[in-house]
């Protein structure tokens, strides 16, 4: 065979121009392939901006309920009444009422979670610990590396403690201790647990958990909180 020869065959295999013709012959179907695959992102992004649109919503109809919140704060401060004096049904009642609507109808956004944290703290402070314990479980969200997740299930562990389910309070605990990523959140949860550990009667653990949490975090409040604890019950 001729040096001409092995130059043409040469061409004639030339990987690059064989991909050129296979994109030819099914460009077709290539397209159709692109056109399915951009249709599939649009759909997604289509989605994820409709959830971002319906965040920002519900996040603007919480933070007028918080506002009307401030508003019976400020007319109570105002006012110079003392917070053993504050009736519940009077002041704080329809608020309760538009904080439990929301969470309900805004269930698996992040606004849900942060309105639930808000009602269990205003019924715990008035000591309607049951009460307190069903707004928290108005939502269910999975325990997750999230910082409004941690202080929705920090939360939920002072409502379990409140209503004396310290096993309840004691596995949600350790739930959050087991998890690296979140380690920052890990003092007061360790605090919380020691302090159903010590409800439930286990003088020993619990005193054995506050040294951890003071040594360990000296000073964090949860730190300093668990020293005041030791002194107590020494």
């Amino acid at each position: 065979m001729s040096d001409n020869e092995n130059q043409i065959n040469s061409v004639e295999k030339d990987p690059v121009q064989d991909m050129v013709e296979i994109l030819k012959k099914n460009q077709k179907a290539i397209i159709g392939l692109l056109g399915s695959l951009l249709l599939a992102f649009g759909v997604y992004s289509g989605v994820k901006q409709y959830q971002h649109s319906a965040e920002l919503e519900a996040q603007a109809k919480l933070f007028k309920i918080e506002k009307q919140l401030e508003k019976v704060e400020r007319g109570l401060q105002k006012k110079q009444v003392k917070r053993e004096d504050v009736k519940f049904d009077e002041s704080y009642k329809p608020i309760a009422g538009s904080l439990e609507s929301f969470i309900k109808s805004n269930q698996g956004k992040k606004a849900s979670l942060r309105a639930s944290i808000m009602l269990a703290r205003l019924y715990g402070e008035f000591s309607q610990n049951d009460k307190a314990l069903e707004a928290i479980n108005l939502v269910n969200p999975p325990v997750k590396a999230d910082m409004l997740n941690v202080l929705f299930h920090t939360q939920k562990i002072t409502q379990f403690i409140d209503n004396e389910k310290y096993d309840d309070a004691i596995k949600l605990a350790d739930k959050l201790l087991g998890m690296k990523e979140i380690s920052f959140t890990h003092a007061m949860a360790k605090l919380k647990k020691a302090v159903a550990v010590e409800a439930k009667g286990d003088l020993a653990e619990a005193k054995a958990l506050y040294k951890q949490v003071s040594e360990d975090y000296p000073e964090h409040p949860a730190g300093k909180t668990a020293k005041q604890y030791l002194r107590i019950s020494k």
